[in-house]
């Protein structure tokens, strides 16, 4: 189990990850608009991937997509609300 935690503002600043995250050891978060916000990873002070996670408008979806550092899709993951 991988355990990590981070504490970020919306202001495109990097911030140091805490624990063992397979994304990297600092991450940026960006809100691009009201339902959409972008996370950039760097390891050792180079870039290691991003994250797009949006909401859809009536909240009932929850899609994330990663990018890894050459800017190539990655996995996506859509989230459903019951």
């Amino acid at each position: 189990v991988t355990k990590y935690h981070y504490v970020a503002n919306f202001d495109g600043k990097f911030n140091p990850i805490v624990g063992q995250s397979a994304s990297g050891d600092e991450v940026a978060a960006t809100r691009i608009d009201a339902n959409t916000v972008r996370y950039n990873f760097n390891r050792a002070g180079k870039p290691a991937g991003s994250q797009t996670v949006v909401v859809s408008g009536d909240g009932k979806t929850r899609t994330q997509t990663f990018m890894n550092a050459s800017g190539q899709p990655g996995m996506v993951q859509v989230y459903d609300k019951q």
